[in-house]
């Protein structure tokens, strides 16, 4: 399983991170400043590990595996938004969910179509999506004994890909 929580520190970003961290005491962004940091740490941990989420047969993958599986998923052992927040899916499946939640209209049809609501999704700090993605992995394991939680490139040799959006 890809581990987020080693990310470690946003060093590369310096610039950025110094600005939402010592904005003034007036300027109250408390909660845009800290989805800023969290969203800026997924990014980088994507970014550390381009050659897997830039990889076009490996993103083809995960797109399967977020349609196929991460969204009846979450259907299927949560009945509301605030119930989807308990969940979160391996890196290759976030990645993509992210990806999708850039077009809010699309994501929202989507959902609705293959799930028949929207799933709910808020950003977490790696430790917590962490704990998080160990919960969900025993809820995956017990629906889909057979299909691995955690994926690498050599996953991808022999699958069929099919797209469903």
């Amino acid at each position: 399983m890809l581990d987020y929580s080693t990310l470690g520190s946003l060093d590369h970003n310096p610039k950025i991170v110094n600005l939402l961290r010592n904005l003034p005491p007036e300027i109250n962004l408390s909660p845009l400043k800290e989805a800023a940091l969290l969203e800026l740490d997924f990014l980088t941990f994507i970014d550390q590990n381009r050659h897997l989420h830039y990889n076009g047969d490996f993103v083809s993958y995960s797109i399967q595996r977020y349609e196929k599986y991460w969204l009846p998923l979450v259907a299927q052992v949560s009945t509301t938004p605030e119930d989807d927040l308990k969940l979160a899916p391996p890196m290759d499946i976030y990645w993509v969910w992210h990806v999708h939640m850039l077009s809010p209209t699309k994501y929202i049809k989507d959902c609705q179509r293959i799930t028949g609501r929207v799933i709910g999704h808020a950003l977490a700090p790696a430790q917590d999506l962490k704990r998080r993605q160990e919960w969900t992995m025993a809820k995956w394991q017990g629906v889909y004994p057979s299909i691995p939680f955690s994926v690498g490139l050599e996953d991808i040799g022999n699958v069929q890909l099919y797209f469903i959006l």
